[in-house]
């Protein structure tokens, strides 16, 4: 008995806030080995040097094609947020219902457009398609569906519930990939990306069956579809965008470098992407958190603040300890260690990471409470950064359009090297992040 009382007077201690991100950073933490050992020892065994730089990409494509879905749960949340907020539960039923079956109709515009644009990506990848394709689309179906049933649970601060999928979906991908990489590497793991969020959903809907089934429908929310409107708009632009210009990124280190360094980059952001799990665990906590203070009219910027410190704080630290250990964490395990001559980009991919995490933290934390400025803004940038590295990587585009001094200038600056594309990453990270932390905490 004591166990539980301890954990109420830590909680009580702690607030919200810091308590629910606190238990979704250990659950999440749980799964981290494995998430390890699949993204740094099972993938690169499996995946030759050949095909290792194209992982990301088909990763982000697979995103690229559901952006719909993935507008449609971002705007769910809010408004499950809302509604739940005031108590208004039939709403809630309803609402989830009916998204529910918009994005199922949506998604067939999603396969429509996918099997038009993909070919062209695959050619630029240098993969052979074979079922690529189909399960691209299933891996973002599942992942977008899985994400409108957690944004439920999110609006209606169901952690614990949230915390459980973080459990159970590392350990179904890890006996996925497993079964189904040794028969074809690519597919098997895009097929793993498909099962984890596929079983998250149904987890999620019995979830929200228990919490809901006595709850009147109540289809009066779609009295505010003009406000929802208002509201999708600005989201599904930026977030459309972002898709695509991540998508662009990722094929761009794939397509303009070389096969070595593009994979090198794949193995450094499999370590550098741990900078993000402290600021991916609060963000999930702080989004409807953001909501429901402004909703009631107040604000969290205190709390924002604290976030965006800590996520910069722990990346610091981080890429501290990985000036020293970088070379020899490479050279420790064999099919590391063609990457060890790229180990000292490790630390600036890390730092970068955590800065980038915390400008996204802004930007939701922003949305949340219904503005978009900063978003614009930040997205301005990330197209600027985008449309930078594609003129200066790809320079030998410009024969003929524009003057060959431009060109020899373009190519003597040797963007397209991994260590060049590093640093120029860090450099738009930190301004991106001076821009909206700027515009966010200026004094009103």
């Amino acid at each position: 008995m004591k166990t539980p009382k301890l954990f109420d007077r830590l909680h009580a201690r702690l607030g919200d806030f810091w308590w629910y991100s606190l238990m979704l950073f250990c659950a999440c933490r749980a799964g981290d080995a494995i998430q390890a050992y699949i993204g740094l020892c099972l993938v690169p065994k499996y995946v030759g040097q050949d095909e290792l730089g194209a992982v990301m990409p088909l990763q982000q494509l697979s995103g690229l094609f559901a952006v719909p879905l993935a507008i449609l749960a971002t705007v769910f949340a809010k408004y499950v947020n809302t509604y739940a907020t005031r108590g208004e539960y039939g709403k809630v039923k309803s609402f989830i219902r009916d998204v529910l079956l918009v994005a199922c109709v949506a998604f067939l515009f999603c396969i429509a457009t996918a099997y038009v644009v993909i070919p062209h990506f695959y050619e630029r990848l240098n993969v052979q398609e074979g079922l690529l394709t189909v399960l691209i689309l299933a891996s973002g179906f599942a992942t977008n569906i899985s994400s409108l049933f957690t944004s439920a649970l999110q609006g209606l601060k169901k952690f614990k519930a949230i915390t459980v999928q973080s459990l159970i979906g590392t350990p179904i991908r890890l006996v996925t990939l497993m079964v189904a990489m040794p028969v074809r590497a690519l597919s098997g793991y895009i097929l793993g990306q498909t099962t984890p969020p596929a079983a998250c959903s149904i987890l999620a809907a019995c979830s929200l069956h228990r919490d809901l089934r006595t709850t009147t429908v109540d289809t009066a929310w779609r009295k505010d579809i003009p406000e929802i409107w208002r509201y999708l708009w600005p989201v599904a632009i930026y977030m459309g965008v972002c898709s695509i210009l991540s998508s662009v990124n990722a094929t761009i280190y794939r397509q303009r470098l070389p096969d070595i360094e593009s994979s090198a980059y794949y193995m450094l952001t499999r370590f550098a992407e741990t900078a993000g799990y402290i600021g991916s665990s609060i963000m999930m906590v702080l989004v409807p958190l953001a909501s429901e203070a402004h909703e009631k009219g107040k604000n969290n910027l205190r709390i924002l603040a604290q976030t965006v410190i800590a996520s910069i704080g722990c990346a610091s630290a981080l890429a501290l300890i990985f000036v020293v250990a970088a070379k020899p964490l490479f050279a420790a395990v064999e099919t590391w260690k063609a990457y060890a001559p790229y180990s000292f980009l490790l630390a600036p991919q890390t730092l970068a990471t955590g800065i980038i995490i915390a400008s996204g933290m802004i930007v939701a934390y922003e949305m949340a409470c219904r503005r978009f400025r900063i978003a614009a803004i930040a997205l301005i940038l990330n197209f600027l950064w985008n449309a930078f590295l594609v003129t200066f990587t790809g320079a030998d585009f410009f024969h003929g359009i524009l003057p060959e001094s431009s060109i020899y200038t373009m190519k003597s600056l040797e963007v397209a090297t991994l260590p060049h594309m590093t640093g120029l990453t860090l450099g738009f990270a930190a301004l991106q992040l001076a821009v909206v932390a700027g515009l966010a905490f200026r004094k009103k």
